[in-house]
């Protein structure tokens, strides 16, 4: 049996994996998980309470480097600082994602992403930042061991690095098909010739990459510093000044307050429904301001004009739709991971 390609979207807030086709099914191999790690055994998976949950509810204890750490917690440790892809955090996260979805006892090859501004660098002849992307890569490498009962050591044995945004472009120009129980490529000739461009909203940042001839246009690319995150913060500052015990709230409940457009704490209640509206109105016109300043040179040549990242699902009725003929791809969560596997199985060498 041979390695396992895996395309791996491992974001400061989520990780996304993609596995390519099901032979038997037909259905595509995704998963995803937020981003939650904390240093350390949680007092839930000390107790053996994992066991009973189900598998999206489950705390997993995981050891590398000689540490214990917990994903899934309530209680996890922040993920938005520079060294994130060469942390054990990082590492951790993404091979907590592969045993859940079901990679457990297999050895992988990964193909894992950088964003735009971080992936390239003037200060290396290659124009390629080497010191980020081979770190991160050796940092993936490295083993872990999950310590929860039923599932193998995953053994990472090979990892190579895509700038977000072209690894979506694969994924926008070429498929995989199931015909006659064989899974195949199928290639769009037209998208290929295409100028297209990829707005990928992530938590911390949004992501504008432009591909013409099968190139990135360096000039009508760049990292601009918003996402999801403005609007996690602006819902923070919200209910701190407003709530009469709270001092402090963490991420996930905020996360499933906005999910829900409300959020009680202590028995006070909070509509989270006027907040949440202005900032998403706020932050898309900054993204757009900015996007469209970037891409003004060449906006009468552009042929697609494309939506992607998990909060660009969250914003597109909020201002997108309808942008400068933008379209919200209907793969726009996996379509990082998804071209990254696809690139990795057809068209690297």
């Amino acid at each position: 049996m041979g390695n396992t390609s895996i395309g791996c979207d491992n974001g400061h807030y989520g990780i996304k994996l993609y596995g390519g086709l099901c032979s038997q099914s037909g259905k595509e191999k995704c998963f995803t998980i937020e981003s939650r790690c904390r240093i350390g055994a949680s007092s839930k998976t000390a107790f053996g309470q994992a066991k009973t949950d189900t598998m999206s509810e489950r705390e997993f204890l995981l050891e590398t480097d000689g540490r214990q750490f917990t994903t899934g917690s309530l209680q996890s440790e922040i993920t938005t600082f520079a060294e994130y892809p060469h942390s054990a955090l990082n590492r951790v996260l993404v091979h907590s994602a592969m045993h859940q979805a079901g990679y457990s006892g297999q050895s992988v090859e990964l193909v894992a992403g950088l964003p735009f501004g971080q992936y390239y660098s003037s200060r290396y002849e290659s124009g390629i930042n080497v010191q980020l992307v081979e770190g991160m890569q050796d940092n993936l490498q490295k083993p872990v061991r999950m310590l929860n009962e039923g599932f193998e050591e995953i053994k990472v044995v090979g990892c190579s690095t895509m700038p977000e945004g072209m690894a979506a472009w694969f994924s926008f120009i070429m498929s995989e098909v199931l015909e006659g129980g064989k899974i195949k490529p199928k290639s769009n000739l037209e998208r290929m010739e295409q100028a297209t461009t990829f707005i990928d909203i992530g938590g911390q940042t949004t992501e504008v990459v432009t591909v013409i001839g099968k190139e990135i246009q360096k000039d009508y690319s760049s990292s601009l510093p918003y996402g999801s995150h403005r609007v996690l913060e602006d819902v923070r500052r919200y209910v701190l000044q407003n709530s009469d015990t709270c001092s402090s709230i963490s991420d996930t409940k905020l996360k499933q307050g906005i999910k829900n457009g409300s959020l009680t704490i202590s028995g006070q209640k909070f509509d989270l429904t006027p907040v949440l509206l202005e900032s998403r109105l706020k932050l898309v016109d900054k993204i757009r301001a900015e996007a469209g300043s970037l891409l003004s040179g060449i906006s009468g040549d552009i042929d697609n004009l494309n939506l992607i990242g998990g909060t660009s699902i969250d914003l597109y009725e909020f201002g997108f739709k309808g942008w400068m003929g933008a379209q919200l791809l209907e793969d726009a969560l996996f379509s990082n991971a998804k071209g990254m596997y696809i690139f990795k199985k057809y068209l690297a060498g």
